[in-house]
């Protein structure tokens, strides 16, 4: 349930996120996302109950959805079109390594 809560929060704000990186710009993005989501592992850690462990998680994954989207759409900027789906493939490979 722990991984649902963390999944969820990816799955509600990939998109969302991906217009924040065309607004403003991929690096306030892959900035703020890691440190979302070490605010949230550490909740998770000292939440003094599930529904309390159920949010940080929560916001973990929130932060997680932050950084990949960023991170994704810069290696989309970066990458040629005839590679780009090997970049993209490479990075998701490794985050889910």
């Amino acid at each position: 349930m722990m991984m649902s809560a963390f999944a969820a929060a990816r799955l509600l704000l990939n998109v969302p996120c991906g217009i924040l990186a065309d607004k403003y710009g991929r690096q306030p993005l892959i900035v703020a996302g890691p440190v979302i989501t070490a605010v949230g592992m550490i909740g998770s850690a000292y939440a003094p109950g599930l529904t309390e462990l159920f949010a940080w998680r929560f916001l973990a994954g929130a932060g997680s959805a932050v950084y990949m989207a960023g991170a994704q759409a810069l290696l989309g900027d970066i990458s040629k079109p005839s590679n780009r789906a090997r970049v993209l493939g490479t990075n998701q490979a490794a985050v889910l390594a």
